[in-house]
């Protein structure tokens, strides 16, 4: 069939509309607003269901009850409440105020996340030079607060034993909740992190004298691993030295009140360690031991297991 060219009036509509042809470019398109209409497409288009529609409402004269009742219907079913949501601005500065660049930040909805640093709600970011990074358009992550974890470059310094957590306020237009952190040598990331680190005994003494080849190879070779959120697990190694003793027995570890030692409940039995030393391999402390069947005060030095 070839293309033809209709023309066509409409009924009660005075203006007549009228279709031109055009020359062809060389690629046989037509220039300038035209239209090529077979013969069978302009029926369907006269026969066009919303088009007759249109006719009826002229007809019946119900143009105002439809705008009056209809498209303000129509409208409304378009509308939704906007989802509030928030940005966090995190500004991380160092024990002395100044800024520290390239620190890594994550952000948990809850301690127990930031703790076992699972379940992030953003892939971490590091901050720019001038110690601030953003996360932006935060939603039905967060509820009313957010736990912030930072590791400095160095992977020593952090913010575990300071500021960790801050409000999150979010609006149907947005809002900028802002964090300022310090980041410091804490002890608890030289003894401790998320997955446990785990410490073995190097070094006996007793009253300055080193015992540590008559310590039972049984003793020496126990792994005590220490957790972030403050988890301590005793493991017994690869010998027992009782072969009844479960491999491994949790209790929970924490600063003593006057932050010289770590207290260690295990069983509910709680022993106080205090500290001798600190470094980022090893710490020595004096703690309570059995030793020949004797509860014996002496300095043990703990390294770190790799």
């Amino acid at each position: 069939m070839q293309n033809q060219i209709i023309f066509f009036k409409e009924k009660k509509i005075k203006r007549i509309s009228t279709l031109r042809v055009l020359p062809k470019n060389p690629k046989g398109q037509f220039f300038g607003n035209t239209l090529r209409v077979q013969t069978a497409q302009v029926a369907s288009l006269q026969n066009n269901s919303l088009k007759n529609f249109w006719k009826k409402l002229k007809k019946h004269q119900l143009f105002p009850f439809f705008f009056l009742y209809f498209l303000p219907l129509w409208g409304l079913g378009g509308c939704t409440t906007p989802e509030p949501f928030g940005d966090i601005q995190v500004k991380v500065l160092d024990n002395f105020g100044f800024p520290v660049s390239n620190a890594k930040v994550t952000l948990y909805a809850n301690l127990n996340d930031f703790n076992t640093e699972t379940n992030a709600i953003r892939n971490p970011q590091n901050t720019d030079q001038n110690g601030i990074t953003n996360f932006f358009d935060l939603r039905n992550q967060l509820s009313d607060s957010c736990y912030v974890d930072i590791i400095s470059p160095d992977g020593i310094r952090n913010n575990w034993e300071g500021k960790s957590k801050i409000p999150f306020i979010k609006t149907e237009n947005g809002f900028r909740n802002l964090g300022e952190f310090v980041v410091f040598d804490s002890r608890t990331g030289v003894v401790a992190n998320a997955q446990g680190k785990g410490w073995q005994w190097s070094r006996v003494k007793n009253n300055s004298v080193d015992i540590t080849n008559t310590i039972q190879s049984c003793e020496m070779d126990n792994i005590y691993y220490f957790f972030k959120g403050g988890k301590y697990i005793k493991d017994e190694g690869s010998t027992k030295c009782q072969t009844s003793n479960p491999q491994t027995n949790t209790g929970i570890w924490s600063f003593n009140d006057s932050n010289t030692g770590f207290n260690i409940n295990l069983n509910n039995n709680i022993n106080e360690w205090i500290f001798i030393a600190f470094s980022n391999n090893s710490f020595q402390v004096s703690q309570n031991i059995v030793l020949n069947s004797i509860v014996t005060n002496v300095e043990i030095t703990y390294t770190k297991v790799p």
